[in-house]
């Protein structure tokens, strides 16, 4: 049997045999499989999964695993960000830096990649007294702080960062539900690395100044003023690339119309699965996505109930229709929670309605224009306020684009 000894990731060379290499994994991508049928040397379908391995400060290395469905699927599920495992005589493979794989790898310190084949290498647990040190290096950054920019200096700096990578040391205020391709804010793509508390690093490409605004925008953030009228031409005239979504925030002077606030209780709160983000017709009901562990009955349904009121304005130039205020927003709107608002009686749901009605208000929303996919503008409610409370006018355009589309 031939002698194995752990080296560092550091000082792995190419060709070397019988590698042992320790380390924790700092990030890990999807299984992905493949009909290999029509391959030389292969029958049936194939799957690869990659992760990237950590064993000091300084040192990370890509991990590719290939082999049967089977195989690569049990290994994904047994070893997770966090884990700290052995890798045992992959074979080590000089990265190409032009190589069309190393788009969808994290970059790494290492100018080596690890190959595991089903039946030639081995991954296990790492179970020894070592195993603390390598748990503590899931908390560090990858690179050093010192060179991180803040979310300013790229403000400031959009069209020269643009299509550039950088780093930033911030603090997360809240965690998107589903990360995939072209999210709006802190685009991650699969060459970047997000570290755990206590501090979050990210590795991420610019790619419009929305992607960095949208989540940031608040009521107080937005000064212009337009009619209806101007909101309505706005949305007509203006041309976007195909996957472009026109999005700005606008005051409205205007009067409410309509809220259905005295409507069945079904029109004005949603009941959504807090897991996958499914509606469901009751707070006790499980959704109906067999992916999702509580509609296939994994785990006992969990279900949130928020504010999704609908309201229709009125100016001197026209109308808006189907306005929405939601969530958050509408707990602050209406002066009760959602647990309030259903805990009351008709007559005082018709009494809140009526405090609204046929007022003039200055009216913020946010407005995103329609898409071959969704093609209605939707106008979201960020803030309602009596015109007592007038904010000043300004040419200032609060506007961007974006790829991403909502969803009623």
């Amino acid at each position: 049997m031939s002698f194995l000894y752990r080296q560092e990731i550091k000082s792995l060379q190419d060709g070397t045999q019988n590698t042992f290499v320790i380390g924790v994994i700092i990030s890990s991508a999807n299984v992905r499989t493949f009909d290999a049928t029509r391959t030389k040397f292969h029958k049936g379908e194939r799957s690869v999964w990659a992760f990237t391995l950590r064993d000091s400060d300084e040192d990370f290395i890509n991990v590719t695993v290939w082999g049967s469905t089977e195989f690569v699927k049990k290994l994904s599920s047994t070893f997770t960000i966090g884990s700290v495992v052995e890798v045992i005589s992959a074979k080590i493979a000089k990265r190409q830096p032009h190589d069309k794989d190393e788009r969808f790898v994290p970059s790494t310190s290492s100018p080596y990649s690890l190959i595991v084949n089903e039946g030639a290498a081995v991954i296990q647990c790492h179970d020894a007294p070592t195993r603390q040190q390598y748990v503590s290096l899931l908390t560090r950054p990858v690179k050093s702080v010192t060179f991180a920019k803040s979310l300013k200096a790229i403000l400031d700096n959009i069209e020269a960062l643009c299509d550039r990578f950088v780093d930033l040391l911030v603090v997360v205020t809240f965690v998107i539900d589903k990360l995939k391709e072209d999210i709006p804010w802190l685009i991650l793509r699969r060459k970047g690395h997000i570290n755990i508390c206590p501090k979050k690093y990210f590795n991420i490409k610019i790619r419009t100044l929305a992607q960095l605004t949208f989540y940031a925008l608040t009521a107080d953030t937005v000064t212009t003023v337009m009619t209806i009228q101007q909101v309505t031409e706005k949305l007509q005239k203006k041309a976007l690339a195909e996957d472009e979504r026109l999005q700005f925030a606008t005051i409205v002077k205007a009067s409410v119309i309509e809220i259905n606030l005295d409507g069945p209780l079904k029109t004005v709160v949603s009941i959504k699965c807090a897991l996958c983000k499914r509606i469901v017709a009751d707070v006790q009901d499980s959704c109906m996505n067999l992916s999702c562990p509580s509609g296939n009955g994994m785990r006992a349904p969990s279900n949130t109930v928020k504010f999704n009121v609908k309201v229709n304005l009125k100016d001197d130039t026209g109308y808006l229709i189907g306005c929405r205020l939601i969530g958050d927003v509408a707990e602050r709107v209406l002066g009760c929670t959602v647990d309030e608002f259903q805990a009351m009686t008709v007559e005082e749901r018709n009494e809140l309605k009526w405090m609204y009605l046929l007022e003039k208000y200055n009216i913020c929303l946010h407005i995103l224009g329609p898409t071959p996919a969704f093609p209605r503008a939707l106008y979201n409610i960020l803030s309602i306020q009596h015109c007592a409370n007038e904010k000043p006018e300004t040419e200032t355009t609060n506007e961007y684009t974006t790829t991403t589309d909502f969803q009623d």
